[in-house]
């Protein structure tokens, strides 16, 4: 069984609080873009992984390997399988990638093994793998808050387009949490940015998205404000950061800007790419 695994973007993040389990409360509205990896799962007589990312181990770093493990745990399957894995989706850039895969893989053995998992127990799973993976699960725009388990959809209405830039250093989630300064945070309007959405005030959009997570970024090395100076001079209305980065966001509602754009910048960064909202990838996953 093959199925396609669909990055996000958070179009905007604000990291509310530091919580006493050393979590941190967030509150984003995150979309499925059409860029994709995809994953191919069948029985096999032994466990085999195979990527044309060599240096993806099969191990309990690998997010495909830990839903696998936690679904063969709980259903107590005993059944060996080939996975191959096409990645598309640059690791360490924000966009969701190994989150996504892991939610695919929940979704595949479910109708593979036919285990007629119901929706808290995919999200009970997918909360084990990463807090990115109940959201991957649901698979349309959303406001996700908590740690990630809290997700309420809303009625997209708003129509751009967007730049992806990702430089060469990617970065670690963690470290993007761990160097996060609270006096100097800054915090994104969300319910506005989802006003803003559901009514289709592109300007309104414009206006209030940001990531909390910015600043950590730039201290952990990712140039920010170049790219942010780089591609609003270039004529983009905005650029926000993706995620914990590093990738970048530029927004237009000028198709033509973004063709010139993938032209101008391909050769500088180590990922770009044209792309929209998907508004359901349950109706354009299947392979």
């Amino acid at each position: 069984m093959k199925r396609k695994s669909f990055a996000k973007v958070n179009l905007a993040l604000d990291v509310v609080k530091r919580l006493e389990s050393g979590y941190h409360s967030l509150d984003m509205i995150m979309a499925p873009i059409d860029l994709f990896d995809t994953i191919e799962i069948t029985p096999h007589s032994n466990m085999e992984f195979t990527s044309n990312r060599p240096f993806l181990a099969w191990n309990e770093k690998n997010s495909i390997y830990q839903a696998l493990t936690l679904i063969k745990e709980k259903y107590q399957i005993d059944t060996n399988f080939k996975i191959r894995l096409m990645k598309n989706i640059p690791s360490r850039s924000g966009l969701g990638g190994g989150s996504s895969n892991a939610a695919t893989v929940i979704n595949i053995l479910n109708e593979l093994l036919k285990l007629k998992m119901s929706k808290q127990d995919k999200l009970e799973i997918a909360l084990k793998c990463g807090a990115d993976v109940p959201y991957c699960l649901f698979g349309k725009p959303a406001q996700v808050s908590g740690i990630g388990e809290k997700i309420i959809g809303f009625d997209f209405k708003t129509d751009f387009w967007m730049f992806l830039v990702k430089p060469n250093l990617g970065v670690s989630t963690k470290e993007a949490f761990a160097t996060i300064n609270f006096s100097e945070l800054l915090h994104p309007n969300i319910n506005q940015v989802k006003k803003a959405l559901e009514n289709n005030d592109y300007q309104l959009f414009i206006n209030e998205i940001g990531n909390s997570l910015e600043a950590s970024a730039a201290l952990l090395g990712v140039p920010v404000t170049k790219i942010k100076n780089d591609l609003v001079s270039f004529g983009f209305d905005k650029v926000v950061m993706s995620g914990s980065g590093s990738s970048m966001i530029g927004f237009t509602q000028d198709e033509k800007l973004v063709d010139q754009a993938v032209n101008h910048y391909f050769l500088k960064y180590s990922f770009v790419k044209k792309t929209k909202i998907i508004l359901d990838t349950n109706q354009v996953s299947l392979l």
